[in-house]
């Protein structure tokens, strides 16, 4: 069976993924700790401060609108050029304390970017869903023939804590074993 995983043309095998995994799962529980407030800078981030939604709705109503997107809500649409992409116009990747976190040149970029999900609809074009949880950038990371790759987390799309779920890896003939 060839190995599914993005490591698969790794030399090292096994333990390059265990500690990928480790660190993988070590950042998912870092993103479950850390929550921060608008405009506070990232050392001075207080872990599971809460976040009201109702400040979205008043600090990025100048840059974009609101419509109630059935089935999920309240959406913004941000005011953008054509060929807008979250997490790939106007800012930049830069390694942190929380690792790879998205740096934004837009005025507005401290929410959309850190807080809640990305969507694509062909009528509206972009639109961001608030949450209340922090995170350096939401998005699904890629890794293949040499490059590597992200695309925005869609709405729906969210990370439990890991005290609550129950994690089983195989440990013969699946990912991890380097079968």
């Amino acid at each position: 069976m060839t190995n599914p995983g993005f490591l698969e043309d790794n030399p090292l095998g096994k333990n390059i993924k265990m500690k990928t995994l480790r660190i993988f799962l070590l950042a998912i529980m870092a993103l479950q700790l850390e929550a921060c407030s608008p405009g506070v800078p990232q050392s001075n981030y207080i872990p599971s401060q809460a976040v009201s939604l109702e400040i979205f709705y008043a600090q990025l109503s100048p840059y974009g609108s609101w419509m109630d997107y059935a089935p999920y809500g309240y959406v913004w649409l941000p005011d953008v050029p054509l060929g807008f992409t979250p997490y790939a116009t106007q800012g930049q990747w830069v390694y942190t304390r929380y690792g790879w976190t998205w740096s934004s040149y837009y005025a507005w970029g401290w929410a959309p970017f850190h807080y809640g999900r990305w969507h694509y609809d062909v009528v509206y074009g972009w639109m961001w869903m608030p949450d209340t949880i922090w995170g350096p950038a939401w998005v699904v990371w890629r890794r293949g023939g040499g490059y590597s790759g992200w695309a925005p987390l869609d709405f729906g799309i969210s990370f439990m804590p890991l005290s609550t779920v129950a994690i089983l890896f195989p440990m013969s003939g699946g990912y991890l074993s380097g079968t």
